[in-house]
């Protein structure tokens, strides 16, 4: 019974570490990602495809056809995000917006 204790409690202790090295990580490295991604979105872009892209890279899909929205992460919680400007349906700038 002892043996299985221990062993139940490692495994535990294991999960919980695997669960904050991969929080560590996302948010150490959301920046550079979000950062290549809000480049890869060229001015021109239809909404069409800024939501497929979203669904794709995990992202928060856009909320508007025109005006300012926002594509956060939401692996680094949405700590980082593309702010896009759009105008009738198309990007018209993608620039990194992030909490700090």
């Amino acid at each position: 019974m002892r043996k299985v204790v221990k062993i139940a409690g490692l495994a535990l202790l294991l999960i919980v570490a695997a669960q904050g090295a991969y929080f560590f990580y996302s948010t150490a490295t959301g920046e550079a990602r979000m950062r290549e991604t809000c480049r890869a979105i060229l001015p021109g872009t239809p909404l069409a495809e800024l939501t497929q892209l979203a669904g794709k890279l995990g992202l928060s899909a856009p909320t508007r056809e025109s005006g300012v929205t926002y594509m956060a992460e939401r692996r680094s919680f949405g700590r980082f995000a593309c702010k896009l400007s759009l105008e009738n349906g198309t990007v018209t700038n993608s620039e990194l917006a992030t909490v700090e």
